[in-house]
């Protein structure tokens, strides 16, 4: 495990900002790669995921101690399909990726909620657990106490967007509705605003 400062001061920023999942892009060796970071689980967890690349993702835990390490499947993998190698005076490792994208970093949080296709792209067995009726286009927020019902789909609703999201919902009695991406096709879907906004 190696201990990465970069990471480090994002989560810092992130607590500050009370946001508990915040969503990147870096760029190396050519290839633009998702990174999600995620403080609603304990271990913190650190997705990356490659654009293009047979859908390379690696899910890392985050020590309290900010430390990380990639399996050694992942980053053999990784470094297969990058085609880089160590020789010479050529250096190319997992601390040497990790570090890359942790000196990557933004310097602030977007504000906005990891959309949902980037979690069905990089997270696809918990969206078929989450999801068996494959309704994984967000649609809207219904406010619950309108209809004098009682709001429900929190589990949904915390796994796309994050817990802090899903426990304004519990409090404020707001679903999360979806529509299959056929239904979706019929209407104009925007990107997905925080509950709150």
């Amino acid at each position: 495990m190696a201990h990465f400062p970069g990471f480090k001061k994002f989560i810092t920023i992130m607590i500050a900002n009370n946001s508990d999942r915040e969503h990147f892009t870096v760029r190396y060796a050519q290839i633009t790669f998702d990174i999600i970071i995620s403080l609603d689980t304990h271990p913190y967890q650190l997705l990356i995921g490659a654009k293009g690349y047979n859908n390379w993702a690696s899910v890392m835990d985050i020590s309290d101690d900010f430390e990380i390490s990639m399996p050694d499947s992942d980053f053999y993998r990784l470094r297969s399909f990058l085609n880089l190698q160590s020789n010479g005076d050529k250096k190319f490792g997992s601390y040497i990726f990790l570090k890359y994208i942790s000196d990557h970093v933004p310097s602030k949080c977007s504000k906005n909620p990891v959309q949902p296709y980037i979690m069905q792209k990089w997270y696809p067995e918990e969206t078929d657990k989450i999801d068996p009726q494959r309704r994984t286009v967000f649609y809207r927020w219904v406010d619950q106490t309108k209809n004098d019902r009682q709001a429900h789909n929190f589990k949904k609703t915390e796994f796309y967007f994050g817990k802090k999201v899903a426990d304004y919902c519990r409090a404020h009695n707001i679903t999360s509705q979806w529509l299959t991406p056929e239904q979706a096709t019929r209407l104009h879907i925007q990107t997905v605003k925080y509950p709150w906004t």
